[in-house]
């Protein structure tokens, strides 16, 4: 018997030293690679915000943290009761709160919930009529779209448009776009360099206007210091917003007419000139200047030599499923969408880029994955 109890006691000692090995190694910081540098900077951020939260919650009196998550939980109970967000299929078990985003309300026009992301700036107001009045101090605004599939457009007859079949046929995860283009203040805040470039404008309106000159992999820097999956957006997503719900040639409608002190382009032979976001009118989504103002950079891949041509092979890769966005580590271009007010409405094509170049005519409007 003493021979077994010796036995027992010598492996119970093998055994905790072992679970003390474990427990170390478990306790080691392992740092993971992904392909996608926005995969690789939500990874690093939501280990140091795990972090953070931890000391803030044990800091925070338990009154203060019931208050701090009151605006998320009335956030939570509208959009799970709205029409809108019906047929969204949310990660994991539903919609949760998300990283850095503070509810603002539903747009009245569109439906949808616009959430401000809280350390890029301040909030915005409204104004008399209801409308947000943003200048260069406003941060981040963005707008929960419930993602679904864009919708088909019924091209008029004699007109020549082309709408891929994968696109209408894709199914993407809600996502939350940038209300606005990036502005030159926010630019100048959150990196703490002027964007360059110029201005038509003086003073404040200047701070509104649209960051220009960054080029792609500049951008790309700025976003992963910013707390947040911040990104910039997949075409498919734009595309999406774009429409905002429609199924005409433009979300105003089949002509290039009904653009007319909607959208910042170029209607005419004369070349116009860039205003501050959010001068004109939104979509249906609540989108400003998705079609105006500057051309607006996506994250897909791109490499052809002709500009105004998407290379077929990119066409060939297969969508990531969430988000639609086509990657491959030999691209050397990137695509830039939309238009811009020194474009004509029949310009509203995907156009490469080189994400080193920097280019006066190009911003950026970015995205922020839904979390789980």
């Amino acid at each position: 018997r003493k021979g077994m109890q010796a036995e027992i006691s010598s492996r119970k000692t093998a055994l905790a030293q072992r679970i003390a090995e474990l427990e170390a190694r478990c306790r080691e910081r392992r740092t993971w690679r992904f392909l996608d540098p926005a995969e690789d900077t939500m990874y690093t951020q939501l280990q140091a915000a795990e972090v953070a939260l931890t000391a803030l919650k044990d800091m925070l009196p338990k009154e203060d943290e019931e208050h701090a998550g009151k605006p998320w939980d009335e956030a939570l109970r509208a959009i799970a009761a709205s029409p809108r967000y019906s047929q969204a299929r949310w990660p994991g078990a539903g919609l949760v709160p998300q990283l850095g985003l503070v509810p603002l309300g539903e747009d009245p026009r569109s439906g949808l919930w616009e959430f401000l992301h809280e350390s890029t700036g301040k909030p915005p107001v409204r104004d008399a009529k209801g409308d947000w009045v943003v200048d260069g101090d406003t941060g981040l605004v963005f707008v929960l779209v419930p993602g679904g599939k864009p919708p088909r457009i019924v091209v008029p007859p004699g007109t020549k448009y082309y709408q891929d079949d994968w696109m209408v046929e894709f199914e993407l995860a809600p996502y939350l776009l940038s209300k606005y283009e990036l502005t030159v203040g926010q630019w100048r805040r959150l990196s703490g360099e002027a964007p360059g470039g110029g201005s038509p404008a003086d003073g404040p309106a200047a701070e509104a206007m649209p960051s220009a000159q960054p080029s792609w992999d500049e951008y790309a820097h700025l976003f992963q210091r910013i707390p947040g999956p911040i990104w910039f957006p997949s075409r498919l997503q734009w595309e999406h917003a774009r429409r905002g719900g429609t199924t005409t040639l433009y979300w105003t409608g089949d002509t290039v007419e009904s653009l007319a002190h909607m959208e910042n382009i170029k209607l005419d032979e004369a070349r116009g000139s860039i205003l501050t976001v959010g001068s004109l009118t939104p979509n249906p989504y609540g989108f400003f200047d998705i079609l105006g103002n500057l051309v607006e950079m996506c994250g897909d891949a791109g490499a052809a030599e002709d500009e105004f041509d998407v290379s077929e092979w990119v066409e060939k890769i297969p969508p990531r499923p969430g988000d639609g966005m086509k990657l491959v580590d030999a691209a050397t271009q990137r695509l830039m969408v939309g238009g811009a007010h020194w474009t004509s409405a029949t310009m509203q094509i995907a156009m490469e880029l080189d994400p080193r170049e920097r280019d006066a005519g190009a911003t950026v409007r970015p995205v922020m994955r839904v979390l789980p």
